[in-house]
Protein backbone atom coordinates (compact mmCIF):
# COMPACT_ATOMS: atom_id res chain seq x y z
CA UNK A 1 0.00 0.00 0.00
CA UNK A 2 1.29 3.51 -0.86
CA UNK A 3 1.67 5.97 2.24
CA UNK A 4 -1.28 8.77 2.22
CA UNK A 5 2.32 11.54 2.96
CA UNK A 6 5.60 11.44 1.27
CA UNK A 7 7.85 13.26 3.70
CA UNK A 8 11.13 14.41 1.74
CA UNK A 9 14.23 15.37 3.66
CA UNK A 10 17.22 16.42 1.71
CA UNK A 11 20.07 16.10 4.06
CA UNK A 12 23.48 18.48 3.87
CA UNK A 13 25.23 18.90 6.97
CA UNK A 14 23.17 20.72 9.99
CA UNK A 15 23.83 17.71 12.08
CA UNK A 16 23.21 20.03 14.98
CA UNK A 17 19.32 20.31 14.45
CA UNK A 18 18.98 17.08 12.55
CA UNK A 19 18.04 15.38 15.49
CA UNK A 20 15.31 17.62 16.66
CA UNK A 21 14.05 17.66 13.13
CA UNK A 22 13.70 13.91 12.81
CA UNK A 23 11.74 13.66 16.21
CA UNK A 24 9.30 15.87 15.07
CA UNK A 25 8.57 13.67 12.17
CA UNK A 26 8.50 10.52 14.60
CA UNK A 27 6.39 11.78 16.86
CA UNK A 28 3.43 13.00 14.72
CA UNK A 29 0.20 11.61 15.59
CA UNK A 30 -1.06 11.30 11.67
CA UNK A 31 1.02 7.49 10.73
CA UNK A 32 0.77 7.17 7.44
CA UNK A 33 3.79 7.95 5.98
CA UNK A 34 6.92 7.83 4.45
CA UNK A 35 10.01 9.25 4.97
CA UNK A 36 12.47 9.98 2.26
CA UNK A 37 16.46 11.50 3.08
CA UNK A 38 18.78 11.91 0.59
CA UNK A 39 21.89 12.94 1.91
CA UNK A 40 24.85 14.88 -0.47
CA UNK A 41 27.49 13.14 2.01
CA UNK A 42 27.18 15.31 4.76
CA UNK A 43 30.69 15.25 6.85
CA UNK A 44 29.68 16.19 10.27
CA UNK A 45 28.05 13.23 11.15
CA UNK A 46 24.22 14.25 10.11
CA UNK A 47 24.37 10.87 7.35
CA UNK A 48 25.76 8.48 10.72
CA UNK A 49 22.29 9.65 12.37
CA UNK A 50 19.92 9.02 9.77
CA UNK A 51 21.40 5.66 9.22
CA UNK A 52 20.60 5.23 13.08
CA UNK A 53 17.19 6.42 12.81
CA UNK A 54 16.18 4.60 9.68
CA UNK A 55 17.50 0.89 11.77
CA UNK A 56 15.09 1.34 14.22
CA UNK A 57 12.08 3.20 11.63
CA UNK A 58 11.17 1.32 8.36
CA UNK A 59 9.19 3.94 7.32
CA UNK A 60 12.14 5.40 6.30
CA UNK A 61 14.06 5.33 2.53
CA UNK A 62 17.45 6.48 2.82
CA UNK A 63 20.34 6.96 0.41
CA UNK A 64 23.65 9.36 -0.76
CA UNK A 65 23.41 11.46 -3.86
CA UNK A 66 26.81 13.48 -4.83
CA UNK A 67 25.87 17.43 -4.04
CA UNK A 68 24.31 19.03 -6.97
CA UNK A 69 23.14 21.89 -5.70
CA UNK A 70 20.01 22.02 -2.86
CA UNK A 71 17.43 21.83 -5.17
CA UNK A 72 18.08 19.08 -7.21
CA UNK A 73 18.53 17.06 -4.02
CA UNK A 74 14.66 18.33 -3.13
CA UNK A 75 13.96 17.15 -7.01
CA UNK A 76 15.44 13.80 -6.54
CA UNK A 77 13.34 13.12 -3.28
CA UNK A 78 10.77 14.31 -4.78
CA UNK A 79 11.18 11.63 -7.48
CA UNK A 80 11.07 8.69 -4.95
CA UNK A 81 7.99 9.71 -3.44
CA UNK A 82 4.70 7.47 -3.55
CA UNK A 83 2.34 9.38 -1.38
CA UNK A 84 -0.83 11.53 -2.68
CA UNK A 85 0.61 14.58 -0.46
CA UNK A 86 4.19 15.88 -0.34
CA UNK A 87 5.64 17.70 3.12
CA UNK A 88 8.87 18.91 2.27
CA UNK A 89 10.74 18.61 5.86
CA UNK A 90 13.64 21.29 5.70
CA UNK A 91 16.47 19.41 7.99
CA UNK A 92 16.63 22.20 10.23
CA UNK A 93 13.11 23.31 10.80
CA UNK A 94 10.64 21.81 13.56
CA UNK A 95 6.78 20.65 13.44
CA UNK A 96 4.07 20.47 15.87
CA UNK A 97 3.05 16.85 16.60
CA UNK A 98 -0.53 17.42 15.27
CA UNK A 99 0.76 19.26 12.08
CA UNK A 100 0.38 16.80 9.14
CA UNK A 101 -3.39 15.42 10.80
CA UNK A 102 -4.44 18.98 10.86
CA UNK A 103 -3.17 19.78 7.07
CA UNK A 104 -4.23 16.40 5.77
CA UNK A 105 -7.50 16.78 6.88
CA UNK A 106 -7.97 19.89 5.40
CA UNK A 107 -7.12 18.30 2.07
CA UNK A 108 -9.29 15.99 2.46
CA UNK A 109 -12.06 18.42 3.46
CA UNK A 110 -11.52 20.93 0.48
CA UNK A 111 -10.73 18.86 -2.52
CA UNK A 112 -10.76 21.93 -4.21
CA UNK A 113 -7.63 22.66 -2.81
CA UNK A 114 -4.24 21.53 -4.03
CA UNK A 115 -1.81 23.37 -1.49
CA UNK A 116 -2.83 23.48 2.36
CA UNK A 117 -0.67 26.65 4.02
CA UNK A 118 -0.51 27.11 8.10
CA UNK A 119 0.86 30.07 9.80
CA UNK A 120 4.59 29.80 11.21
CA UNK A 121 6.37 30.10 14.46
CA UNK A 122 10.23 31.83 13.62
CA UNK A 123 12.93 30.88 16.11
CA UNK A 124 16.70 31.32 16.41
CA UNK A 125 19.26 28.61 16.63
CA UNK A 126 18.88 28.01 20.74
CA UNK A 127 15.01 27.18 19.77
CA UNK A 128 13.85 31.06 20.99
CA UNK A 129 10.79 32.13 19.64
CA UNK A 130 11.32 35.96 17.43
CA UNK A 131 7.89 37.08 18.45
CA UNK A 132 5.81 38.20 15.74
CA UNK A 133 8.50 37.58 12.81
CA UNK A 134 6.47 36.08 10.70
CA UNK A 135 3.66 38.17 11.24
CA UNK A 136 5.56 41.18 10.19
CA UNK A 137 6.20 40.04 6.54
CA UNK A 138 4.57 41.64 4.39
CA UNK A 139 2.28 39.25 3.15
CA UNK A 140 1.06 38.49 6.52
CA UNK A 141 0.68 42.93 7.01
CA UNK A 142 -1.41 42.67 3.80
CA UNK A 143 -3.90 40.02 4.33
CA UNK A 144 -3.81 41.27 7.80
CA UNK A 145 -7.16 39.92 10.03
CA UNK A 146 -7.62 37.65 7.69
CA UNK A 147 -4.27 35.30 8.43
CA UNK A 148 -6.23 34.32 11.57
CA UNK A 149 -9.47 33.24 9.68
CA UNK A 150 -9.69 29.79 7.97
CA UNK A 151 -9.88 30.76 4.23
CA UNK A 152 -9.46 29.48 0.86
CA UNK A 153 -7.39 31.85 -1.79
CA UNK A 154 -8.66 30.77 -4.74
CA UNK A 155 -5.87 31.02 -7.89
CA UNK A 156 -4.54 33.48 -9.49
CA UNK A 157 -4.79 35.47 -6.36
CA UNK A 158 -1.30 34.35 -4.44
CA UNK A 159 0.40 34.51 -7.43
CA UNK A 160 -0.48 37.63 -8.03
CA UNK A 161 0.89 38.80 -4.61
CA UNK A 162 4.36 37.47 -5.76
CA UNK A 163 4.92 40.08 -8.25
CA UNK A 164 5.16 42.50 -4.88
CA UNK A 165 5.84 40.07 -1.48
CA UNK A 166 8.62 37.90 -1.93
CA UNK A 167 7.57 35.58 0.74
CA UNK A 168 3.92 34.65 0.57
CA UNK A 169 4.85 31.55 1.23
CA UNK A 170 7.26 31.84 3.54
CA UNK A 171 8.93 28.65 2.83
CA UNK A 172 7.89 25.33 2.26
CA UNK A 173 7.79 23.40 5.43
CA UNK A 174 4.33 25.30 5.67
CA UNK A 175 3.04 23.68 2.97
CA UNK A 176 1.24 20.45 2.31
CA UNK A 177 0.78 19.80 -1.55
CA UNK A 178 -1.04 17.26 -3.26
CA UNK A 179 1.59 15.49 -5.45
CA UNK A 180 -0.48 16.03 -8.70
CA UNK A 181 0.47 19.65 -8.14
CA UNK A 182 3.98 18.51 -9.34
CA UNK A 183 2.37 17.16 -12.08
CA UNK A 184 0.87 19.92 -13.54
CA UNK A 185 3.71 22.42 -12.90
CA UNK A 186 7.00 20.43 -12.43
CA UNK A 187 10.05 20.29 -10.21
CA UNK A 188 11.84 23.38 -8.88
CA UNK A 189 14.22 25.32 -10.48
CA UNK A 190 17.75 24.15 -10.09
CA UNK A 191 19.04 27.19 -11.85
CA UNK A 192 17.70 29.97 -9.43
CA UNK A 193 19.97 30.38 -6.65
CA UNK A 194 18.68 29.54 -3.14
CA UNK A 195 15.31 31.20 -3.76
CA UNK A 196 14.13 28.62 -6.28
CA UNK A 197 11.17 27.48 -3.97
CA UNK A 198 9.91 31.04 -4.78
CA UNK A 199 9.59 30.37 -8.14
CA UNK A 200 8.01 27.55 -7.61
CA UNK A 201 5.75 28.93 -5.02
CA UNK A 202 4.56 31.39 -7.75
CA UNK A 203 3.98 28.71 -10.53
CA UNK A 204 1.72 26.69 -7.85
CA UNK A 205 0.00 30.00 -6.33
CA UNK A 206 -0.93 31.09 -10.05
CA UNK A 207 -2.80 27.38 -11.03
CA UNK A 208 -3.55 25.85 -7.61
CA UNK A 209 -6.32 27.45 -4.85
CA UNK A 210 -4.65 27.35 -1.19
CA UNK A 211 -6.48 26.18 1.93
CA UNK A 212 -5.36 28.35 4.54
CA UNK A 213 -5.01 27.09 8.60
CA UNK A 214 -4.86 29.75 11.00
CA UNK A 215 -2.40 27.71 13.21
CA UNK A 216 1.53 27.91 13.84
CA UNK A 217 2.07 24.24 13.00
CA UNK A 218 5.45 24.49 11.57
CA UNK A 219 8.60 26.06 12.91
CA UNK A 220 11.26 27.97 10.80
CA UNK A 221 14.64 28.78 12.35
CA UNK A 222 16.93 31.32 11.39
CA UNK A 223 20.74 30.51 11.98
CA UNK A 224 24.26 31.59 10.60
CA UNK A 225 24.86 27.82 8.60
CA UNK A 226 20.93 28.17 6.68
CA UNK A 227 21.11 28.74 2.72
CA UNK A 228 18.62 31.62 2.55
CA UNK A 229 20.10 34.97 3.93
CA UNK A 230 17.66 37.20 4.24
CA UNK A 231 19.99 40.35 4.31
CA UNK A 232 20.26 39.39 0.30
CA UNK A 233 17.05 40.58 0.12
CA UNK A 234 17.80 43.83 0.58
CA UNK A 235 19.48 44.70 -2.43
CA UNK A 236 18.73 46.12 -5.85
CA UNK A 237 20.57 42.34 -7.65
CA UNK A 238 18.09 40.46 -5.69
CA UNK A 239 14.66 42.44 -6.42
CA UNK A 240 16.03 42.17 -10.36
CA UNK A 241 16.35 38.24 -9.38
CA UNK A 242 12.67 38.18 -7.68
CA UNK A 243 11.46 40.04 -11.11
CA UNK A 244 13.43 37.47 -13.27
CA UNK A 245 11.70 35.00 -11.27
CA UNK A 246 8.31 36.43 -11.79
CA UNK A 247 8.91 36.62 -15.74
CA UNK A 248 9.50 32.92 -15.63
CA UNK A 249 6.88 31.81 -13.57
CA UNK A 250 4.06 33.69 -15.49
CA UNK A 251 3.60 32.00 -18.72
CA UNK A 252 2.34 28.85 -16.88
CA UNK A 253 -1.09 30.59 -16.55
CA UNK A 254 -0.69 30.79 -20.70
CA UNK A 255 -1.29 27.07 -20.10
CA UNK A 256 -4.18 27.02 -17.82
CA UNK A 257 -5.61 29.95 -18.20
CA UNK A 258 -5.04 31.63 -21.08
CA UNK A 259 -8.14 33.86 -20.77
CA UNK A 260 -6.93 35.25 -17.98
CA UNK A 261 -3.40 35.68 -19.07
CA UNK A 262 -4.56 37.75 -21.68
CA UNK A 263 -5.44 39.97 -19.32
CA UNK A 264 -2.37 40.83 -18.01
CA UNK A 265 -0.74 43.95 -17.85
CA UNK A 266 3.04 42.87 -17.53
CA UNK A 267 4.82 46.12 -17.11
CA UNK A 268 2.00 46.89 -14.53
CA UNK A 269 2.60 43.48 -12.41
CA UNK A 270 6.65 44.27 -12.91
CA UNK A 271 6.47 47.75 -11.39
CA UNK A 272 6.65 47.04 -7.49
CA UNK A 273 10.16 44.89 -7.62
CA UNK A 274 11.07 47.05 -10.44
CA UNK A 275 10.39 50.18 -8.08
CA UNK A 276 12.19 48.52 -5.26
CA UNK A 277 15.48 47.71 -7.23
CA UNK A 278 15.60 51.35 -8.65
CA UNK A 279 15.30 52.89 -4.66
CA UNK A 280 18.34 50.13 -3.53
CA UNK A 281 20.55 50.55 -6.99
CA UNK A 282 20.31 54.61 -6.10
CA UNK A 283 21.46 54.44 -3.22
CA UNK A 284 24.32 51.92 -4.02
CA UNK A 285 25.43 54.07 -6.26
CA UNK A 286 28.44 56.56 -5.55
CA UNK A 287 28.26 59.94 -7.26
CA UNK A 288 25.64 61.30 -8.98
CA UNK A 289 26.67 60.69 -13.05
CA UNK A 290 26.39 56.88 -11.75
CA UNK A 291 22.69 57.54 -10.12
CA UNK A 292 21.75 59.11 -13.22
CA UNK A 293 23.31 56.11 -15.25
CA UNK A 294 21.84 53.93 -13.03
CA UNK A 295 18.30 55.62 -13.39
CA UNK A 296 18.55 55.66 -17.53
CA UNK A 297 19.06 51.84 -17.70
CA UNK A 298 15.44 51.70 -16.27
CA UNK A 299 14.13 53.42 -19.64
CA UNK A 300 14.74 50.00 -22.02
CA UNK A 301 12.16 48.70 -22.86
CA UNK A 302 9.32 50.63 -21.14
CA UNK A 303 10.17 54.22 -21.29
CA UNK A 304 7.11 55.17 -19.32
CA UNK A 305 8.90 53.34 -16.31
CA UNK A 306 10.43 56.22 -14.57
CA UNK A 307 7.56 58.79 -15.61
CA UNK A 308 5.22 56.51 -13.21
CA UNK A 309 8.20 55.64 -10.85
CA UNK A 310 8.33 59.80 -9.82
CA UNK A 311 4.76 60.06 -9.94
CA UNK A 312 3.99 57.92 -7.40
CA UNK A 313 7.43 59.22 -5.69
CA UNK A 314 5.91 63.03 -5.71
CA UNK A 315 2.25 61.85 -4.43
CA UNK A 316 2.16 58.51 -2.73
CA UNK A 317 3.99 57.73 0.14
CA UNK A 318 7.32 56.41 -0.01
CA UNK A 319 6.81 53.29 2.21
CA UNK A 320 5.17 49.54 2.13
CA UNK A 321 1.71 50.78 1.83
CA UNK A 322 1.83 51.94 -1.62
CA UNK A 323 2.81 48.54 -2.34
CA UNK A 324 -0.10 47.31 -0.62
CA UNK A 325 -2.17 49.98 -2.14
CA UNK A 326 -0.35 49.28 -6.09
CA UNK A 327 -1.09 45.69 -5.55
CA UNK A 328 -4.86 45.76 -4.55
CA UNK A 329 -5.55 48.19 -7.52
CA UNK A 330 -3.84 45.20 -9.43
CA UNK A 331 -5.82 42.51 -8.11
CA UNK A 332 -9.28 44.63 -8.75
CA UNK A 333 -8.40 45.73 -11.98
CA UNK A 334 -8.02 41.29 -12.61
CA UNK A 335 -11.20 41.30 -11.12
CA UNK A 336 -9.58 39.17 -8.12
CA UNK A 337 -10.64 41.35 -5.33
CA UNK A 338 -13.12 38.61 -4.11
CA UNK A 339 -11.10 35.55 -5.11
CA UNK A 340 -11.14 34.68 -0.62
CA UNK A 341 -13.43 32.45 0.45
CA UNK A 342 -13.86 32.78 4.58
CA UNK A 343 -14.70 29.33 6.22
CA UNK A 344 -16.92 29.57 9.32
Amino acid sequence: MKPKVSIILPSLNNRQYLDKRLQTILNQTFTDWELIVIDNYSDDGAWELIEKYAEQEPRMRISQAPREGMYVNWNNCLNLAQGEYIYIATNDDVMTPDCLEKMVTGLEDYPECDLCHCCLTIMDQKDREIKDFWYQRPAQLFYGELIQQKHIRFAPYDGILYCAFETVYFGPLQLLIRRSVFEKIGLFGTNWGPGADFEWGMRAALVCNTLHIPEELASWRIHPQQATKHEAHKTSAQKIHYLEMVKSALPILEKYNPEFYQKLNLESLFFVYKRQALRLGLKEQSGLINKIKYALSFLSPNPFFLVKFLYRRAFFPRNQSDDFTYIRNELKRLGLEYNIKVIP
